[in-house]
């Protein structure tokens, strides 16, 4: 048990990116037996109606560091700084005696953008490591004979294909935690239920029996071998390309892209995926109960969800729909014992860890501390407009037509209760959706309609805010980042 200061908990906070609840069994689900986020759900407290603050890694985490929604922080899209007039999550627990490590997921979280402000360690794979996906670099070598925990995550991955660094992750984190006597706050993004999918060997096929794949990596990576499918209706290709940038563009403009059981096979291999991310986080769950758990605050969450198919849509970024919207919340540790009633919003992150690590709590931000004023009534989401040009020659937007981009490249704010959501965007649409069914579909009632619009236009900026897109290299990033992002279907 680590010693504490002044009755100060600890906190470790871990996004794990891009993870839906419905395909967790602790909500429900049957698609994956996540048995260890589970044990969190049931020894502590799991959020039922959880969301992010819009529907991508930079908003959402610019919500969680900040708590403040998007057009507030000015975080409305990629390739924008945290904002330097209020202090981030770290750094308001790092001026209050907190020893702090960060462990960055994607590139979009970069310290380029200010997102090892307040971190001891800012630790970040893409420099750090030096190896993304399929792409090492020379400092990786480098790093391979000089650094045993990456020397083991290496072979790792040669064999089995452990390519998002998640046991690596959990391991670094454990590792300086046991270093430290102090009080510390802990974040971590990890990356394994992002596409690709592609958890080590004989995941895909314990969730996809018709799938086989070559047994060692190194054969894959090196004979450019994605596996073979006995379904002859499933074309791995197709699969395989719609987990990149520019196989999400495809689909976007024209769904038929992939057929049934191609969509079927994709969301095997997400479940595979996320069952891999459970049994490594059990590993960690188990040195939590350990030596933690007395005086440590765990949360789990994820910065956004992920479209397989829904509303003709793939991967995440685009529109404001729940299946990339809503996210688990999961808490346990020292008096946390009963979830409160209502929605919760991840900006509200920030006031409630403040309170339960038993630290002043910041009047700057857009959340409330869930434990003691409960859910709320409603939550907000937004993203900014993307601008035409730009997203005409990005991945994602490169296949659309005229009328498709300027679709997809409006602003919106929305507002969600337990029954409505209405989304309002940059070109003076107005959308309102039943939300209480399985698809969210949408409605006409003009007086839900004029309050839930009334509630957007007093809590939310006017402004809608840009989304950059274009080329990464305009905003001088380094290879490393720029190679991340390819890896991770962006760019």
């Amino acid at each position: 048990m680590k010693s504490q200061t002044e009755g100060k908990k600890n906190v470790i906070l871990l996004v794990f990116d891009t993870l839906r609840p419905d395909y967790l069994s602790c909500y429900g689900a049957s698609s994956v037996e996540s048995q260890n986020m589970d044990e969190v759900a049931s020894t502590g407290v799991q959020f039922d109606a959880a969301f992010a603050a819009g529907p991508g890694t930079p908003i959402s985490h610019g919500g969680i560091f900040t708590g403040q929604y998007p057009s507030r922080s000015g975080v409305t899209g990629q390739y924008i700084d945290l904002p330097e007039e209020y202090q981030t999550l770290p750094e308001w627990f790092n001026e209050r005696g907190y020893k702090s490590l960060g462990i960055a997921g994607p590139s979009k979280i970069a310290s380029d953008f200010g997102y090892d402000r307040g971190f001891d360690r800012y630790f970040e794979p893409y420099y750090d490591i030096g190896y993304q996906d399929r792409k090492p670099t020379k400092d990786y070598f480098k790093n391979l004979v000089s650094d045993i925990d990456i020397f083991r995550d290496g072979m790792r991955t040669a064999f089995r294909g452990e390519i998002k660094n998640t046991k690596f992750k959990f391991d670094y984190i454990k590792d300086w935690v046991r270093s430290n006597n102090e009080p510390f706050f802990v974040f971590a993004n990890l990356l394994e239920a992002h596409a690709p999918y592609h958890p080590p060997r004989g995941y895909r096929r314990a969730f996809d029996p018709e799938f086989s794949e070559p047994s060692i990596f190194l054969a894959e990576y090196f004979l450019d071998h994605v596996g073979h499918h006995s379904d002859p209706d499933v074309r791995l290709d197709r699969i395989d390309h719609v987990q990149t940038g520019d196989g999400i563009g495809k689909y976007l403009a024209d769904p038929s892209y992939l057929n049934e059981a191609e969509l079927e096979v994709l969301s095997r291999w997400y479940s595979a995926s996320i069952k891999y991310l459970d049994d490594m986080f059990g590993q960690f769950l188990e040195f939590y109960k350990s030596e933690l758990a007395d005086d440590t605050i765990l949360v789990v969450t994820a910065d956004h969800g992920e479209q397989l198919g829904e509303h003709g849509l793939i991967a995440h970024s685009h529109y404001l729909y729940d299946e990339t919207l809503q996210v688990p919340l999961l808490m346990t540790g020292p008096d946390i014992d009963e979830a409160p009633d209502g929605l919760a919003s991840l900006v509200d992150l920030y006031p409630t860890l403040a309170n339960q690590a038993g630290i002043e709590v910041p009047e700057f931000t857009d959340g409330r501390k869930l434990f003691q004023h409960g859910g709320r009534d409603h939550v907000f989401f937004e993203h900014g407009e993307r601008r035409i040009r730009e997203f005409r020659e990005s991945a994602h937007g490169k296949y659309l037509s005229d009328d498709q981009l300027s679709r997809f490249a409006a602003g919106r704010k929305a507002i969600r209760t337990d029954s409505y959501k209405l989304v309002i965007d940059s070109q003076n649409n107005t959308s309102l959706y039943d939300v209480t069914g399985s698809i969210e579909t949408e409605i006409q009632a003009q007086g839900v309609e004029e309050d839930l619009a009334g509630q957007i236009e007093d809590t939310l900026s006017g402004e809608f805010g840009r989304w950059p897109e274009g080329d990464p290299e305009s905003y001088s990033l380094d290879e490393e980042v720029i190679g991340s992002l390819e890896d991770l279907g962006y760019v």
